[in-house]
């Protein structure tokens, strides 16, 4: 459990959150503006900010992780 980076199919670095609630993804894609936050096993986005510090500690709440 915590917070890795890992690179995504285009080349992009990326970062996950593993909690006992799942894992968590905080992208960007190369033309994006905001980071956004999902589960790994959905496609619903859970929230699109411009602040990655925002996004990480969004991601670490809904994975299950202590801020």
């Amino acid at each position: 459990m915590g917070i890795r980076k890992y690179t995504d199919a285009g080349g992009m670095e990326q970062t996950a959150i593993d909690g006992p609630k799942g894992t968590v993804l905080v992208t960007k894609g190369k033309l994006d503006r905001h980071f956004k936050v999902w589960f790994s096993n959905s496609l619903n986005t859970l929230l699109s900010s411009g602040d990655y510090d925002v996004a990480v500690r969004e991601a670490k709440r809904r994975a299950g992780l202590p801020d």
